[in-house]
């Protein structure tokens, strides 16, 4: 009886073991995946993650993938770059050339809006590479009639070019301003601003249909030929060279060379030690002028000697603030031919010429300005009148094709 009950529990053991073993050996089922939910119409930007509505089949089931999140994209700052004048020479061989390359520089750091005011009725027959959008017009020369109607009307202007008769060098006037100084401002200078005023308009009329603002604007002209490595960029530097000579390796070089002639220091500022020709003026001895940036303007107040990150240097009753990557409140220009500045900086340029409506001979005597129908000198007064701070490279930066 006693063997026969072991053999009944020996049998019931083998049966509950053989059972057990036989669902250990059976697969999982497979996983249910809950539906995706999106309330977005752009794909998810997350590795890892179906938008499939159906159950993987277990034959499609693959190891599980980490989670991670795309990288954002940092947006490039926009230039809204504008050029104005005739297009004469632009359609030169050296001229495009020079053109685009530079378009092709300035892609590698900003999105590239162009905008063309055109004076005459030359076509222009270029299109912009890489899909640059273009905005053109011709200019509007019922603004010249205006202008004039205003400033001929105005005491203080009159007065301004009576003085600039009287302190500019015979010899240039004759050459270049055979008519006086008031016809010539009044048939070039007055009329370059013009057209770049009707520019920002334009500049800002895009703004408003595409729904964004630009981060800089640049003015140039049609027949400008740019150094081989011209490109003004912005950074964040406390270096004195990386924040000054970001455009130009080549003026770069050309400070640091005149630096090592005189015995300085070629990293650092030392135009608040130059003494200049007859105070208060701007003119500084020619052998300072390409530690001047090729200029023969522009002595301590007017350039930041204080190149910290985090800070400013006051210059008269000018703030230069050139701490941040967007350029700071500075304009910069290459030659007169070329302006840079932030967008808030360059739009304050639309009241210059409120100056002719204040003493402006006063104003030309403090900053030591004798040719005052020069382009140049035109801005060195209008950044003062403004409160803008202004840096002026010269030397070989750009040239006229004529």
């Amino acid at each position: 009886m006693i063997a026969l009950w072991l053999l009944v529990w020996t049998i019931l053991v083998a049966t509950i073991t053989i059972v057990c073993s036989v669902n250990l050996l059976k697969p999982p089922p497979p996983p249910t995946i809950a539906k995706a939910v999106t309330t977005s119409s752009e794909p998810l930007a997350l590795s890892g993650i179906t938008t499939s509505s159906e159950p993987m089949a277990s034959s499609e089931l693959r190891a599980l993938v980490p989670l991670t999140l795309t990288p954002k994209r940092i947006r490039k700052p926009r230039l809204a770059f504008l050029l104005t004048g005739q297009v004469r020479t632009f359609h030169t061989s050296e001229c495009q050339t020079s053109f685009g390359a530079l378009l092709q520089r300035l892609q590698q750091h900003y999105h590239v809006h162009l905008f063309m005011i055109i004076s005459g009725s030359d076509p222009i027959t270029m299109a912009p590479p890489g899909g640059i959008p273009l905005y053109r017009e011709t200019f509007q020369t019922d603004r010249i009639s205006q202008l004039h109607a205003r400033l001929e009307n105005s005491p203080q202007f009159q007065s301004f070019c009576d003085y600039m008769d009287s302190v500019c060098e015979p010899e240039r006037r004759a050459l270049e301003m055979p008519r006086g100084v008031r016809q010539f401002m009044l048939d070039r200078g007055c009329v370059q601003m013009l057209q770049i005023f009707q520019g920002l308009e334009l500049i800002t009329r895009v703004e408003e249909q595409r729904g964004f603002t630009f981060d800089f604007v640049m003015r140039s002209r049609f027949d400008i030929v740019y150094p081989i490595d011209f490109c003004p960029v912005f950074q964040q530097s406390s270096s004195f060279l990386d924040r000054y000579f970001p455009h130009s390796e080549q003026q770069k070089q050309r400070y640091q060379d005149a630096c090592r002639a005189l015995h300085w220091n070629p990293t650092v500022y030392h135009m608040d030690t130059v003494p200049p020709l007859d105070p208060p003026t701007l003119r500084i001895p020619a052998q300072y002028w390409p530690v001047n940036f090729g200029g023969t303007y522009f002595l301590a107040r007017q350039l930041p000697a204080d190149t910290s990150t985090d800070s400013t240097a006051r210059g008269g009753d000018i703030v230069y603030d050139a701490s941040t990557a967007r350029g700071g409140n500075i304009l910069w220009c290459y030659n007169d031919f070329v302006l840079v500045g932030s967008r808030s900086t360059f739009f304050r340029f639309q009241n210059a010429f409120d100056m002719y409506d204040t003493d402006v001979v006063a104003l030309a005597k403090d900053l030591g300005i004798y040719h005052g129908g020069a382009q140049e000198a035109q801005w060195i007064m209008f950044s003062h009148f403004l409160h803008v701070p202004i840096i002026m490279y010269l030397g070989d930066q750009c040239r006229m094709v004529r």
